[in-house]
């Protein structure tokens, strides 16, 4: 019993690690595509980040995966 005990808390202790790295994953890529919006357009960090939930918004996508797809296209072009 006391070996379930603690293999339960360490599937639970890891579960929460991958969540924050997948949040810290997250944050990082919004940052780059406000970085990559500010830069082109002058924008401030507040205005660059309303323009992408903006686009998340009216694409019905997720803020990361358009800040994704901003870095992508950044990149190749």
């Amino acid at each position: 019993m006391l070996f379930a005990t603690h293999a339960a808390q360490a599937l639970d202790a890891a579960q929460v690690i991958a969540g924050l790295r997948a949040a810290l994953g997250s944050r990082h890529q919004i940052g780059v595509a406000q970085g990559i919006l500010m830069q082109r357009h002058g924008l401030t960090i507040e205005q660059a980040f309303a323009v992408l939930q903006r686009f998340s918004h009216e694409s019905n996508t997720k803020l990361n995966d358009v800040a994704a797809e901003i870095a992508r296209e950044h990149h190749e072009g």
